[in-house]
């Protein structure tokens, strides 16, 4: 690169946010400790062997599919107050309040004008209606019991009554796609 040298490059991309992914081909080893600080993914020095070049690449574009994924995981929000967006694996659960919505994450409670309804179809899969009051992340679930979801961080959301085989079948079905073994 004539121009700009590639670490110059690397940090521009993340002084900008862009989390892409970066592999440095090089012959000097000498800037490998400064590919670290630039999140590189991979630091190869030349002459790199084909299969070990393929290996890394391979590597990166799972990392790159990765990403993408969590991109699309984004809701994007608006109060009278701010604009936002949330990573919809950072949702604990949500709590219908009248003609309003409250967003529970680890970090805050948010209120939003949207419907339960909404909420739903913008979730999609990996959350559940419990209540007409709730919808539940499924990852942040640490147990049930009849009329109540216990999640990981303490708190507990209410299970409807009608709900809770249906439940007990989801979650079930959920652990194990996520690799959980049911004892």
């Amino acid at each position: 690169m004539e121009e700009m040298k590639g670490m110059e490059v690397a940090r521009a991309l993340r002084i900008n946010g862009e989390d892409t992914v970066l592999i440095f081909v090089t012959a000097r080893k000498e800037y490998a400790a400064e590919a670290f600080e630039v999140s590189a993914f991979h630091y190869l020095v030349k002459p790199v062997p084909a299969d070990k070049f393929r290996s890394v690449f391979e590597g990166a574009c799972r990392e790159a599919r990765r990403l993408e994924g969590l991109r699309g995981e984004q809701l994007f929000f608006r109060t009278r107050t701010r604009n936002f967006t949330l990573l919809k694996s950072e949702i604990l659960y949500v709590e219908s309040e009248k003609r309003k919505v409250k967003i529970h994450t680890l970090r805050e409670s948010i209120t939003v004008y949207a419907t339960m309804k909404r909420m739903e179809e913008q979730l999609g899969e990996g959350f559940y209606r419990c209540h007409r009051g709730y919808l539940v992340n499924m990852a942040f679930v640490a147990g049930y019991g009849m009329g109540m979801i216990r999640l990981k961080n303490g708190e507990t959301v209410y299970l409807a009554r009608e709900k809770y085989s249906d439940f007990a079948r989801v979650y079930a079905c959920y652990l194990k796609q996520e690799g959980t073994a049911l004892v």
